[in-house]
Protein backbone atom coordinates (compact mmCIF):
# COMPACT_ATOMS: atom_id res chain seq x y z
CA UNK A 1 0.00 0.00 0.00
CA UNK A 2 1.48 3.28 -0.94
CA UNK A 3 1.10 6.78 0.92
CA UNK A 4 -2.40 7.94 -0.94
CA UNK A 5 -3.69 4.15 -0.56
CA UNK A 6 -3.26 4.59 3.77
CA UNK A 7 -4.42 8.05 3.69
CA UNK A 8 -7.84 7.98 1.71
CA UNK A 9 -10.12 6.60 4.24
CA UNK A 10 -8.81 8.90 6.71
CA UNK A 11 -9.40 11.72 4.30
CA UNK A 12 -13.04 10.44 3.55
CA UNK A 13 -13.41 10.48 7.76
CA UNK A 14 -11.52 14.15 7.60
CA UNK A 15 -14.28 15.36 5.29
CA UNK A 16 -17.25 13.58 6.40
CA UNK A 17 -16.67 15.12 9.82
CA UNK A 18 -15.71 18.37 8.78
CA UNK A 19 -12.27 18.64 10.39
CA UNK A 20 -10.67 19.03 7.05
CA UNK A 21 -12.14 19.84 3.39
CA UNK A 22 -9.84 17.44 1.26
CA UNK A 23 -10.98 15.15 -1.51
CA UNK A 24 -8.75 13.17 -4.17
CA UNK A 25 -8.55 14.59 -7.91
CA UNK A 26 -9.64 12.53 -10.21
CA UNK A 27 -5.92 11.40 -11.65
CA UNK A 28 -6.12 9.46 -7.89
CA UNK A 29 -2.61 11.18 -7.06
CA UNK A 30 -3.30 14.47 -6.50
CA UNK A 31 -4.67 15.82 -3.27
CA UNK A 32 -7.65 18.84 -3.39
CA UNK A 33 -8.59 21.21 -0.68
CA UNK A 34 -11.46 22.67 -2.79
CA UNK A 35 -14.43 20.45 -4.89
CA UNK A 36 -17.55 20.03 -5.51
CA UNK A 37 -17.99 17.59 -2.11
CA UNK A 38 -16.59 20.96 0.21
CA UNK A 39 -19.21 23.03 -1.07
CA UNK A 40 -21.39 20.26 -0.13
CA UNK A 41 -19.97 19.83 3.39
CA UNK A 42 -19.73 23.70 3.77
CA UNK A 43 -23.81 23.40 3.12
CA UNK A 44 -24.19 20.88 5.63
CA UNK A 45 -22.23 22.68 8.61
CA UNK A 46 -24.24 26.12 7.81
CA UNK A 47 -27.22 24.31 8.70
CA UNK A 48 -26.05 21.92 11.59
CA UNK A 49 -24.89 24.98 13.20
CA UNK A 50 -28.11 26.67 12.91
CA UNK A 51 -29.55 23.52 14.88
CA UNK A 52 -27.16 23.90 16.87
CA UNK A 53 -27.59 27.47 17.58
CA UNK A 54 -31.51 26.61 18.17
CA UNK A 55 -31.06 23.90 20.50
CA UNK A 56 -28.21 26.28 22.91
CA UNK A 57 -30.83 28.94 23.44
CA UNK A 58 -32.75 27.51 25.79
CA UNK A 59 -29.78 26.74 27.91
CA UNK A 60 -28.22 30.41 27.40
CA UNK A 61 -31.66 31.80 28.88
CA UNK A 62 -31.15 29.11 31.76
CA UNK A 63 -28.19 30.22 32.44
CA UNK A 64 -29.19 34.19 32.74
CA UNK A 65 -31.77 33.77 34.97
CA UNK A 66 -30.59 31.21 37.31
CA UNK A 67 -26.77 32.40 37.64
CA UNK A 68 -23.44 30.80 37.25
CA UNK A 69 -23.68 27.98 39.85
CA UNK A 70 -27.74 27.43 39.32
CA UNK A 71 -26.84 26.66 35.84
CA UNK A 72 -23.95 25.05 35.45
CA UNK A 73 -25.48 22.01 34.00
CA UNK A 74 -26.18 24.78 31.07
CA UNK A 75 -23.06 26.25 31.15
CA UNK A 76 -21.45 22.50 30.69
CA UNK A 77 -23.94 21.87 27.78
CA UNK A 78 -22.54 25.32 26.11
CA UNK A 79 -19.09 24.24 26.54
CA UNK A 80 -19.82 21.06 24.68
CA UNK A 81 -21.45 23.02 22.13
CA UNK A 82 -19.94 25.98 20.85
CA UNK A 83 -17.03 23.99 18.99
CA UNK A 84 -19.49 23.29 16.70
CA UNK A 85 -19.13 27.16 15.26
CA UNK A 86 -15.81 27.17 15.54
CA UNK A 87 -14.19 24.13 14.31
CA UNK A 88 -15.86 23.88 10.69
CA UNK A 89 -14.15 27.71 10.11
CA UNK A 90 -10.46 26.11 11.13
CA UNK A 91 -11.03 22.93 9.20
CA UNK A 92 -12.02 25.42 6.49
CA UNK A 93 -9.00 27.68 6.41
CA UNK A 94 -6.40 24.64 7.73
CA UNK A 95 -8.04 22.32 4.48
CA UNK A 96 -4.97 24.22 1.96
CA UNK A 97 -2.06 23.57 4.23
CA UNK A 98 -2.94 20.24 5.21
CA UNK A 99 -3.35 19.30 1.47
CA UNK A 100 0.06 21.34 0.41
CA UNK A 101 1.64 18.77 2.98
CA UNK A 102 -0.10 15.37 1.82
CA UNK A 103 1.50 16.29 -1.90
CA UNK A 104 4.74 17.09 -0.58
CA UNK A 105 4.87 13.14 -0.21
CA UNK A 106 5.29 13.02 -3.70
CA UNK A 107 8.90 14.74 -3.65
CA UNK A 108 10.32 12.15 -1.20
CA UNK A 109 8.67 8.89 -2.59
CA UNK A 110 10.24 9.82 -5.84
CA UNK A 111 13.59 10.34 -4.31
CA UNK A 112 12.90 7.27 -1.97
CA UNK A 113 12.90 5.33 -5.41
CA UNK A 114 15.76 7.11 -7.27
CA UNK A 115 17.53 6.04 -4.41
CA UNK A 116 16.50 2.56 -3.18
CA UNK A 117 15.17 1.31 -6.48
CA UNK A 118 11.47 0.45 -5.52
CA UNK A 119 8.46 2.33 -4.18
CA UNK A 120 7.81 3.57 -0.85
CA UNK A 121 4.97 0.72 0.46
CA UNK A 122 3.39 0.32 3.79
CA UNK A 123 1.89 -3.22 4.10
CA UNK A 124 1.93 -2.70 7.80
CA UNK A 125 -0.74 -0.52 7.59
CA UNK A 126 -3.03 -2.15 5.52
CA UNK A 127 -5.64 -2.83 8.50
CA UNK A 128 -5.00 -0.25 10.77
CA UNK A 129 -5.99 2.51 7.71
CA UNK A 130 -8.96 1.12 7.26
CA UNK A 131 -10.20 0.19 10.43
CA UNK A 132 -9.34 3.48 12.27
CA UNK A 133 -11.42 5.97 10.67
CA UNK A 134 -14.13 3.37 10.92
CA UNK A 135 -13.62 3.45 14.26
CA UNK A 136 -13.43 7.19 14.62
CA UNK A 137 -16.61 7.50 12.78
CA UNK A 138 -18.71 5.46 14.55
CA UNK A 139 -17.27 6.06 18.81
CA UNK A 140 -19.45 9.39 18.48
CA UNK A 141 -22.81 7.04 18.53
CA UNK A 142 -22.30 5.45 21.46
CA UNK A 143 -21.77 8.56 23.86
CA UNK A 144 -24.23 10.00 21.90
CA UNK A 145 -26.81 6.84 23.24
CA UNK A 146 -25.76 7.42 26.32
CA UNK A 147 -26.09 10.85 27.05
CA UNK A 148 -29.51 10.29 25.82
CA UNK A 149 -30.45 7.70 27.76
CA UNK A 150 -29.14 9.03 30.86
CA UNK A 151 -31.54 12.26 30.77
CA UNK A 152 -28.17 14.34 30.69
CA UNK A 153 -29.56 16.00 26.16
CA UNK A 154 -32.33 16.06 24.54
CA UNK A 155 -31.67 13.98 21.13
CA UNK A 156 -30.60 17.44 19.11
CA UNK A 157 -28.28 18.69 21.84
CA UNK A 158 -26.47 15.49 21.98
CA UNK A 159 -26.26 14.84 18.19
CA UNK A 160 -25.32 18.35 18.34
CA UNK A 161 -22.33 17.74 20.85
CA UNK A 162 -21.09 14.66 18.94
CA UNK A 163 -20.09 16.80 16.30
CA UNK A 164 -16.47 18.38 17.84
CA UNK A 165 -16.05 14.86 19.11
CA UNK A 166 -15.87 13.33 16.04
CA UNK A 167 -13.37 16.43 15.04
CA UNK A 168 -11.05 15.33 17.80
CA UNK A 169 -11.09 11.71 16.99
CA UNK A 170 -9.98 12.35 13.39
CA UNK A 171 -7.47 14.84 14.56
CA UNK A 172 -6.41 12.40 16.30
CA UNK A 173 -6.42 9.69 14.11
CA UNK A 174 -4.84 11.86 11.68
CA UNK A 175 -1.89 12.25 14.05
CA UNK A 176 -1.85 8.36 14.89
CA UNK A 177 -1.41 7.16 11.13
CA UNK A 178 0.81 9.82 10.01
CA UNK A 179 3.11 9.20 13.15
CA UNK A 180 3.29 5.41 12.03
CA UNK A 181 3.78 6.71 8.62
CA UNK A 182 7.03 8.35 9.63
CA UNK A 183 7.82 5.85 11.59
CA UNK A 184 7.94 3.19 8.93
CA UNK A 185 9.84 5.55 6.31
CA UNK A 186 12.47 6.33 8.51
CA UNK A 187 12.80 2.31 9.03
CA UNK A 188 13.06 1.87 5.63
CA UNK A 189 15.74 4.67 5.02
CA UNK A 190 18.11 3.28 7.61
CA UNK A 191 17.29 -0.06 6.27
CA UNK A 192 18.23 0.74 2.60
CA UNK A 193 21.01 3.05 3.39
CA UNK A 194 22.67 -0.29 5.15
CA UNK A 195 22.30 -1.70 2.33
CA UNK A 196 24.04 0.46 0.01
CA UNK A 197 26.72 1.20 2.09
CA UNK A 198 27.62 -2.59 2.37
CA UNK A 199 27.61 -2.60 -1.72
CA UNK A 200 29.87 -0.85 -4.15
CA UNK A 201 28.04 2.31 -4.13
CA UNK A 202 28.92 3.00 -0.23
CA UNK A 203 32.07 4.33 -1.17
CA UNK A 204 30.75 6.69 -3.46
CA UNK A 205 30.67 9.99 -1.60
CA UNK A 206 27.51 11.54 -4.16
CA UNK A 207 25.38 8.87 -2.96
CA UNK A 208 25.56 9.57 0.86
CA UNK A 209 25.03 13.24 0.15
CA UNK A 210 21.89 11.91 -1.72
CA UNK A 211 20.52 9.94 1.80
CA UNK A 212 21.30 13.09 3.50
CA UNK A 213 19.39 14.99 1.25
CA UNK A 214 16.74 12.16 1.75
CA UNK A 215 16.60 12.48 5.46
CA UNK A 216 16.51 16.35 5.10
CA UNK A 217 13.49 16.09 3.14
CA UNK A 218 11.32 13.80 5.28
CA UNK A 219 12.06 15.73 7.78
CA UNK A 220 11.18 18.82 6.66
CA UNK A 221 7.95 17.09 5.41
CA UNK A 222 7.68 15.78 9.65
CA UNK A 223 7.58 19.61 10.33
CA UNK A 224 5.58 20.59 7.87
CA UNK A 225 2.83 18.10 8.87
CA UNK A 226 3.05 20.10 12.49
CA UNK A 227 2.99 22.93 10.81
CA UNK A 228 -0.48 22.11 8.88
CA UNK A 229 -1.60 20.68 11.55
CA UNK A 230 -0.99 22.98 14.48
CA UNK A 231 -3.70 25.25 14.46
CA UNK A 232 -6.53 22.67 14.45
CA UNK A 233 -4.56 20.58 17.31
CA UNK A 234 -3.62 23.40 19.41
CA UNK A 235 -7.23 24.66 19.04
CA UNK A 236 -8.87 21.05 19.75
CA UNK A 237 -6.22 20.77 22.66
CA UNK A 238 -7.66 24.05 24.10
CA UNK A 239 -11.31 23.28 23.79
CA UNK A 240 -10.87 19.71 25.42
CA UNK A 241 -8.54 21.40 28.14
CA UNK A 242 -11.56 23.80 29.55
CA UNK A 243 -14.41 21.08 28.94
CA UNK A 244 -12.25 19.36 31.33
CA UNK A 245 -12.29 22.45 33.43
CA UNK A 246 -15.79 23.02 33.60
CA UNK A 247 -16.89 19.29 33.48
CA UNK A 248 -15.14 18.83 36.82
CA UNK A 249 -16.04 21.85 38.63
CA UNK A 250 -19.41 21.64 37.75
CA UNK A 251 -19.77 17.92 38.65
CA UNK A 252 -17.88 18.63 41.84
CA UNK A 253 -20.18 21.23 42.90
CA UNK A 254 -23.12 18.96 41.85
CA UNK A 255 -22.29 16.39 43.92
CA UNK A 256 -21.66 18.67 46.99
CA UNK A 257 -25.16 19.76 46.68
CA UNK A 258 -27.37 16.93 45.23
CA UNK A 259 -27.41 13.31 45.44
CA UNK A 260 -25.78 11.16 43.05
CA UNK A 261 -26.94 10.72 39.76
CA UNK A 262 -25.64 9.08 36.49
CA UNK A 263 -25.70 12.67 34.84
CA UNK A 264 -23.47 14.05 37.43
CA UNK A 265 -20.85 11.27 37.31
CA UNK A 266 -21.03 11.62 33.13
CA UNK A 267 -20.58 15.36 33.93
CA UNK A 268 -17.55 14.50 35.95
CA UNK A 269 -15.96 11.02 34.83
CA UNK A 270 -16.35 11.46 30.70
CA UNK A 271 -15.02 14.90 30.05
CA UNK A 272 -11.57 13.76 32.41
CA UNK A 273 -11.30 10.70 30.68
CA UNK A 274 -12.46 11.19 27.18
CA UNK A 275 -9.42 14.66 27.00
CA UNK A 276 -6.94 12.88 28.55
CA UNK A 277 -7.28 9.84 26.45
CA UNK A 278 -7.60 12.49 23.09
CA UNK A 279 -4.39 14.53 24.10
CA UNK A 280 -2.56 11.35 25.08
CA UNK A 281 -2.92 10.48 21.53
CA UNK A 282 -1.76 13.36 20.16
CA UNK A 283 1.98 13.69 22.39
CA UNK A 284 2.36 9.62 21.70
CA UNK A 285 2.35 10.57 18.11
CA UNK A 286 4.07 13.62 18.61
CA UNK A 287 6.76 11.77 20.56
CA UNK A 288 6.80 8.68 18.03
CA UNK A 289 7.74 10.67 15.21
CA UNK A 290 10.46 12.47 17.27
CA UNK A 291 11.58 9.32 18.40
CA UNK A 292 11.41 7.66 14.92
CA UNK A 293 13.55 11.00 13.34
CA UNK A 294 15.49 11.57 16.14
CA UNK A 295 16.94 8.91 18.45
CA UNK A 296 16.13 5.49 16.38
CA UNK A 297 17.74 6.73 13.22
CA UNK A 298 20.95 7.73 14.87
CA UNK A 299 21.49 4.64 16.91
CA UNK A 300 20.97 2.85 14.05
CA UNK A 301 23.21 4.90 11.56
CA UNK A 302 25.81 5.35 14.16
CA UNK A 303 26.34 0.86 14.17
CA UNK A 304 26.19 0.70 10.33
CA UNK A 305 30.06 -0.02 9.27
CA UNK A 306 31.53 -0.21 5.99
CA UNK A 307 34.74 0.33 3.89
CA UNK A 308 35.03 4.18 3.19
CA UNK A 309 36.96 6.42 1.06
CA UNK A 310 38.01 9.15 2.42
CA UNK A 311 35.59 11.66 0.81
CA UNK A 312 32.60 8.89 1.71
CA UNK A 313 34.01 9.01 5.13
CA UNK A 314 33.28 12.46 5.54
CA UNK A 315 29.98 12.81 4.23
CA UNK A 316 28.92 9.59 6.30
CA UNK A 317 30.20 11.29 9.44
CA UNK A 318 28.45 14.80 7.89
CA UNK A 319 24.89 12.85 7.53
CA UNK A 320 25.47 11.44 11.21
CA UNK A 321 25.70 15.34 12.34
CA UNK A 322 22.98 15.83 10.76
CA UNK A 323 20.48 13.49 12.40
CA UNK A 324 22.35 14.68 16.08
CA UNK A 325 21.80 18.15 15.12
CA UNK A 326 18.22 18.05 13.34
CA UNK A 327 15.06 15.84 14.35
CA UNK A 328 11.89 16.51 13.82
CA UNK A 329 10.30 17.78 16.75
CA UNK A 330 5.99 18.36 16.18
CA UNK A 331 5.03 21.30 19.05
CA UNK A 332 1.65 22.56 20.06
CA UNK A 333 1.16 26.27 18.99
CA UNK A 334 4.86 26.21 17.54
CA UNK A 335 6.25 26.22 21.27
CA UNK A 336 5.11 23.56 23.61
CA UNK A 337 6.60 19.97 23.04
CA UNK A 338 4.32 17.35 22.06
CA UNK A 339 4.91 14.45 24.14
CA UNK A 340 4.12 12.56 27.12
CA UNK A 341 5.44 15.07 29.98
CA UNK A 342 2.64 17.18 28.62
CA UNK A 343 -0.81 15.53 29.47
CA UNK A 344 0.63 15.42 32.70
CA UNK A 345 1.59 19.22 32.86
CA UNK A 346 -1.96 19.53 32.18
CA UNK A 347 -3.85 17.41 34.67
CA UNK A 348 -1.63 18.87 37.30
CA UNK A 349 -2.72 22.73 35.84
CA UNK A 350 -5.68 21.41 35.75
CA UNK A 351 -6.31 20.71 39.43
CA UNK A 352 -4.57 23.77 40.47
CA UNK A 353 -7.45 25.76 38.18
CA UNK A 354 -10.21 23.61 40.19
CA UNK A 355 -8.65 24.62 43.52
CA UNK A 356 -8.92 28.11 42.41
CA UNK A 357 -12.30 27.97 41.28
CA UNK A 358 -13.20 26.55 44.48
CA UNK A 359 -11.44 29.11 46.87
CA UNK A 360 -13.09 32.09 44.62
CA UNK A 361 -16.45 30.21 45.20
CA UNK A 362 -15.72 29.80 49.20
CA UNK A 363 -14.62 33.72 48.93
CA UNK A 364 -18.03 34.77 47.17
CA UNK A 365 -20.16 32.67 50.05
Amino acid sequence: MDFRTVCRPMILALRVSGTFFISVKRDGYTFSWFSVETIYAILFHVVTDVVAAISITPKIKELLESGFDLGLDSFFTLALTWPNFVLPIIGLFSSKSVTRYLNEWKIVEDEFRALAGKSLVFPELKTASRLLPIVTLILPIPVTVIAISIGRHSIIQAITNAKPLLTFECVATMWQIQAELFSLTYQKYCENLSKTLHSTQGTNASVIIRYRLLYLRITSLALSLNRSMNLMTTIAYVILYIDMIIGAYSAIVGLSSKVVTASLLYQLFFPLLYCTIINQVYCEAGRRITLAGGEEVAGKISGMRSRFSWAARTEFFRLMDTVYLLSPEPRLAGCVRLGRGLTTVSLKIMFSYLVVLFQFRGSLE
